[in-house]
């Protein structure tokens, strides 16, 4: 029996020192981790973006992805 462990991403924590383009981009390679470990479907390019607008957008300060 195969008893492989799958470490798991620590939570997403926005870095104020980063832009917001790249904190996005972090965001979504951990949610892709994290969709592959469960097998689930990754998030299109479009419903990331929406997401992550959603959760983080006050951080934008005007800027669009």
């Amino acid at each position: 029996m195969n008893t492989e462990t799958v470490e798991s991403y620590p939570e997403f924590e926005y870095n104020d020192d980063m832009s917001y383009e790249n904190n996005f981009w972090r965001w979504r390679d951990m949610a892709d981790y994290e969709a592959k470990c469960s097998n689930q479907p990754y998030y299109t390019e479009e419903e990331a973006k929406k997401i992550f607008q959603q959760q983080w957008g006050y951080k934008s300060k005007g800027v669009a992805l």
